[in-house]
């Protein structure tokens, strides 16, 4: 038996079992190197991106008060008036109404459309925590914002803009626990006039009505102090604000229009006699001296700084009213006061301190009377309301509004 030899062929791979080629010496160094690199740069990016990490971590940066919502401080001054002698030698002169503090918010005239929109807005009020509440029953304008029965407002459907009796919105807020105030814009009313014609100013020996501009550039009549339909109309408003139980009652915008000098030509000497028109504002005012336990006149920081509101400058600053509510319009006062011989560089100065300045040289102007300074929320940091009603509380003015 013969066996048949088969010669094996010798078999060279070209690569290895698991498919991977063969890696020559070099190239072993080489990838060695890049690892090395690679991982050189991992540590040293560990090092740069991980302890900020870490820290961040451990330290968490803290909000910017600035844009978190602000909410008062709780009040616990009432009847006391402090000031701060270390900020300027004058010294304070408003004693505070001895019912106690509130801090307020002033509602819009959408929040007063109806009971559901007023109950939504004070609750809210409520949870931020103010104490009060301030509605605007006659708002800058004309409209009304309570189901009036002034025969000027019946006669316009234009102006009443609520289905609420005042009854029933001081009672909604009192039952709620806070404060109910009621602020009446009295002479800036641009739709009394157009209801009734005698209510507003009238070019002497006619029956035409007078406008702030023409009628092409956006010109409107105002209501005037000097007539009898606006006085009556006034009247009726008051007696319904009375009987409707609210706690404080503020008078707003007794001012006259910006006349021209053409104007006084056309509607007669009455608007420019100077003890007249002074007469005029404070007895338009008198008018709501007895509608709730605390009447407030409302003016600017700015017009008593500069001898610019009538109301008072043109009485010896009385009011037949308990309290004036002054609001801080910082921009109007500019950067510098000038009293008494001295002179204080606001712009120096933090909200704090611009308002307790502010405040004292008004509460000296004013000597001895009841003020409740406000401030507006409007185009103010959080920060900066903070700043400003610390400054109020720590000069021991236990009210305080914000707009």
């Amino acid at each position: 038996m013969s066996y048949k030899y088969n010669k094996r062929k010798k078999i060279v791979r070209s690569s290895s079992l698991y498919g991977h080629k063969r890696m020559s010496k070099g190239r072993k160094i080489a990838a060695l190197v890049i690892t090395f690199i690679i991982a050189a740069v991992l540590v040293f990016l560990g090092y740069c991106i991980g302890e900020p990490i870490v820290n961040y971590i451990k330290n968490p940066p803290q909000k910017d008060s600035s844009s978190e919502p602000w909410t008062p401080p709780e009040i616990t001054s009432d009847d006391s008036q402090n000031g701060d002698s270390s900020t300027t030698s004058l010294t304070s002169h408003s004693p505070l109404n001895s019912s106690g503090g509130w801090s307020a918010y002033t509602l819009d005239g959408a929040d007063m459309k109806d009971r559901e929109s007023l109950t939504a807005a004070v609750n809210s009020a409520k949870i931020d925590g103010y104490t009060a509440v301030v509605v605007p029953i006659k708002e800058r304008g004309g409209r009304v914002y309570y189901s009036t029965k002034a025969d000027i407002a019946m006669k316009n459907p234009d102006i009443i803009s609520s289905e609420l009796s005042a009854e029933e919105i001081s009672s909604l807020i009192k039952g709620s626990g806070m404060t109910a105030i009621a602020e009446i814009s009295t002479l800036y009313d641009n739709l009394a006039p157009k209801s009734e014609k005698t209510a507003g100013y009238m070019f002497e020996g006619s029956t035409s009505s007078w406008y702030d501009n023409t009628v092409e550039n956006g010109g409107k009549p105002w209501i005037s102090p000097f007539s009898a339909s606006a006085k009556n109309y006034f009247s009726q408003i008051s007696e319904e604000i009375s009987v409707a139980g609210f706690d404080g009652i503020i008078v707003s915008d007794v001012i006259f229009p910006e006349f021209r000098n053409s104007d006084y030509g056309y509607i007669g000497d009455t608007i420019r006699n100077e003890e007249l028109r002074g007469t005029v504002l404070y007895e338009t005012a008198m008018i709501f001296s007895d509608c709730a336990p605390m009447t407030m006149y409302k003016t600017t920081a700015s017009k008593i700084l500069n001898g610019e509101d009538e109301l008072l400058s043109k009485n010896d600053n009385e009011i037949p009213l308990t309290a004036v509510v002054v609001v801080i319009d910082y921009d109007k006062i500019g950067n510098k006061i000038s009293y008494n011989g001295e002179e204080f560089i606001l712009s120096d100065m933090n909200i704090n301190e611009k308002t307790k300045i502010i405040m004292r040289i008004v509460s000296e102007m004013l000597d001895n009377t009841v003020i409740v300074p406000e401030v507006m929320l409007e185009d103010r940091t959080a920060g900066d309301i903070s700043e400003a009603v610390s400054a109020f509380l720590e000069a021991g003015y236990a009210k305080y509004i914000t707009e």
